[in-house]
């Protein structure tokens, strides 16, 4: 209803400077306002007994406000008031498009690995359509993130996932390049334990919002995973050591399971028999929906631009889209903290 009446959506009027495009001064427009109410107080007040006799207190006051309010907006008008706002021109602004290319990329779901549904989405016509509209800058997302020109240097084969890590690399960018927002396409799996309090505040501190597309099923039907091994840095020769294990298992609820610790001789092994459960699947869960309400994303595009990219992702890869640009208003973006907030193909 705001932009049906007013032209812009309240985000664009919310960003503008008001200015006066008039050539006269502002402060002839305060004291023609204040000159045309004064006079026609006068002229209110003077003429009332013989216009209407009837006419006292509140209504003389009324009329007064009614012409005066009339003779201002008309006054206000010949100054030509318009709101300033910057906007960036076409092709100024940079996209960052970061590929996941480790190896669970590789993964078949439904016939098809998540590598090529990647680049049938990118190929598809959404970079085509992005460069239409902004600058694209491609990575590559695995242990480490590394500049590609072209989608044919994809080949699924990085060891390892730091999606935080390398998101603050490619936010880095920023500081010398015009990056007005990242689109990840990855299926969530990260070999870090997900994102850190720490890289949130990075994020938050570079303000440039975040799309995801993900693949991949959200979660695996018989997965265990150990996510973090301690134990003493050093020992006595023989002696026994505590270590402490943490793993979280998908499937598996009631099931019995063996951890075996080895060392450098494969014949020695200790082992220790577990029974799996999902206690601590509630409190992963109350840590992912803290994180989520604590994103601060602010758009960095402006209100169109960011509106082009959004309906441009899910114009070229609706089923693949993590964003719904009804539903996004201006303070918020997709994130990326968990793989249970992002939608999965398959």
């Amino acid at each position: 209803m705001f932009e049906f009446l007013f032209k812009y959506p309240s985000t664009v009027f919310s960003k503008g400077t008001f200015v006066l495009l008039g050539q006269w001064p502002l402060w002839l427009l305060i004291a023609a306002l204040a000159a045309a109410a004064l006079g026609l107080g006068w002229t209110i007040w003077n003429r009332r007994t013989r216009v209407a006799p009837t006419m006292r207190g509140h209504r003389t006051a009324v009329v007064w406000l009614l012409q005066s309010s009339l003779v201002c907006l008309l006054l206000f008008l010949l100054w030509q008031p318009a709101l300033s706002i910057a906007t960036l021109r076409p092709q100024q602004n940079i996209v960052a498009v970061v590929i996941d290319d480790s190896k669970s990329m590789a993964t078949q779901d439904d016939g098809k690995s998540r590598h090529d549904q990647v680049l049938n989405a990118l190929n598809g016509g959404l970079i085509k359509s992005l460069q239409s509209k902004f600058q694209v800058r491609l990575y590559r997302l695995g242990d480490h993130v590394a500049r590609i020109e072209k989608l044919e240097q994809l080949n699924a084969s990085a060891p390892a996932t730091h999606i935080g890590d390398n998101l603050k690399e490619v936010l880095a960018d920023s500081a010398t390049l015009p990056i007005g927002a990242v689109v990840l396409l990855s299926d969530g799996a990260d070999n870090t334990g997900g994102i850190d309090l720490e890289t949130i505040s990075e994020i938050k501190r570079q303000r440039i919002p975040i799309h995801t597309i993900g693949f991949g099923r959200e979660q695996m039907a018989h997965d265990i995973e150990v996510t973090d091994a301690q134990l003493p840095v050093r020992s006595l020769a023989k002696s026994r050591l505590q270590a402490v294990v943490t793993f979280h298992q998908h499937g598996f609820k009631g099931d019995k399971a063996r951890l075996a610790v080895r060392e450098s001789d494969p014949a020695d092994r200790r082992v220790k028999r577990l029974v799996l459960t999902s206690a601590g699947l509630e409190m992963k869960h109350q840590m992912e929906q803290a994180m989520l309400e604590r994103s601060p994303w602010r758009q960095s595009l402006t209100g169109e631009e960011r509106a082009t990219l959004i309906s441009l992702i899910h114009k070229m890869a609706p089923p693949l889209s993590a964003t719904n640009p009804a539903d996004c208003p201006a303070e918020e973006v997709t994130n990326f903290l968990a793989t249970a907030a992002t939608p999965r193909v398959g």
